[in-house]
């Protein structure tokens, strides 16, 4: 078991007031207690009233799976509980204390794939409050600028390698072809070749980005004929500071 502070724990405050003020604008009595997206699934388990350090209030307990073969749910995201929480009263509960288990942790039946996330919030909950909305954020750690592709045909469809995915790929002789799209910026996105360990640019290349959807369309042209197989080495201009948010809440048992 692993008690953080919160001035480290939560590491991605300046962004979650921003969500924090779009969760609070549900007003009706609806709950969704799992949420996914592609990668991860997060379950608001439980909710248990209890007195920690002479302070009345509540545990809620919060287990994410990995839903992607790829990424450790332990090491490769960090995660964290909005530090102020609302009922469908509007009343606000303040994080006390957190603390994170993983499968080691006997007390707790979780699966290797999963991760258990408790904060314990103050005051204790009203007896007519029917909803607690929880917004909980993952920060995906595993993104790397630099990506290579490696043994790829001439015509290549949709691959996809640390969230860039091809969704179309071409070559004819020296010319590559490529639409591709990404959790990232794309303008600036450079693309070589990658062959006996030597990187090869293009000699000339023209490209688009769609700025609604941030797909590329670009046409790659080298000194050389492309042979099959062949690694595709890419640069991201940056990585973004991305933050998934997960808007959980469920209904309130009655005392």
């Amino acid at each position: 078991m692993r008690r953080q502070s919160l001035l480290v724990s939560y590491f991605l405050m300046f962004l979650i007031v921003i969500a924090g003020c779009e969760s609070n604008k549900e007003e009706d009595l609806s709950s969704e207690a799992t949420v996914e997206n592609s990668h991860l699934k997060v379950e608001l388990v439980d909710i248990t009233s209890a007195v920690q350090d002479n302070q009345a209030g509540f545990f809620v307990d919060v287990i994410v799976t990995s839903l992607h073969p790829s990424y450790d749910v332990r090491t490769d995201f960090n995660y964290a509980m909005d530090k102020v929480i609302t009922t469908s009263l509007d009343t606000k509960h303040e994080a006390a204390s957190i603390y994170t288990f993983d499968y080691t942790a006997s007390a707790h039946s979780l699966e290797p794939d999963q991760i258990l996330i408790r904060h314990f919030y103050t005051p204790g909950l009203e007896e007519t409050a029917h909803v607690l909305h929880v917004p909980f954020y993952a920060k995906p750690l595993y993104h790397n600028r630099n990506i290579t592709f490696k043994e790829l045909s001439h015509q290549s469809n949709h691959i996809e390698h640390n969230d860039f995915k091809i969704i179309s790929l071409e070559v004819k002789q020296h010319t590559l072809n490529l639409i591709a799209s990404d959790v990232h910026e794309m303008k600036g996105l450079e693309v070589t070749l990658l062959i006996d360990d030597e990187t090869i640019y293009p000699a000339f290349q023209t490209t688009n980005v769609e700025e609604t959807t941030n797909l590329l369309h670009g046409t790659y042209e080298f000194t050389q004929p492309i042979s099959e197989p062949f690694n595709l080495k890419l640069q991201r201009p940056k990585l973004d500071d991305l933050i998934w948010t997960f808007h959980l809440s469920t209904p309130i048992s009655s005392p």
